[in-house]
């Protein structure tokens, strides 16, 4: 949780070094946060969490969140192996999770920057949903219908 927290207080510190407050200075040396406003933010990376990890329900099989979030997925059949997606997940989740705190807090004050991190959100979901779902087809052999075991019963 706390590499999320600092990569949104790197946003944040960019988008500060932009803005001008009514005398013209940047405000960058206000986007320091309180520790209320530390707290506020972790609540918005658990709902992002729990957002994401929604949007993936078909394929959660355990999902952990505090201060260590683990989600595991059914990857039987993940094209490149476990091994070949997370490092892409992870990425996605965590663009996600910032996007997601980072349109929370600008929402109230910034719309207009708040859109783009709507729009990070929607392209990270989509990659995530992409990866997750990006299957190899079972395992086939060279049978026919006559080799099948098993009844059908119809009343």
């Amino acid at each position: 949780m706390e590499k999320v927290m600092s990569e949104v207080n790197k946003h944040f510190a960019l988008i500060g070094k932009r803005l001008k407050d009514k005398n013209g200075d940047t405000m960058f040396a206000k986007t320091t946060l309180s520790s209320e406003e530390k707290g506020i933010m972790k609540q918005y990376i658990n709902a992002a969490a729990e957002t994401f990890v929604a949007e993936l329900a078909p394929q959660v099989t355990y999902y952990k969140n505090g201060d260590a979030m683990v989600i595991k997925f059914e990857n039987s059949r993940w094209a490149d192996g476990e091994d070949g997606i997370t490092v892409p997940f992870e990425g996605n989740f965590i663009g996600y999770l910032i996007a997601y705190v980072s349109n929370a807090v600008l929402g109230m004050t910034e719309p207009d920057l708040a859109k783009k991190y709507a729009e990070d959100m929607a392209n990270h979901i989509a990659a995530a949903i992409k990866l997750i779902y990006h299957k190899t087809p079972p395992a086939s052999r060279n049978m026919s219908l006559a080799d099948m075991t098993g009844e059908v019963i119809i009343d």
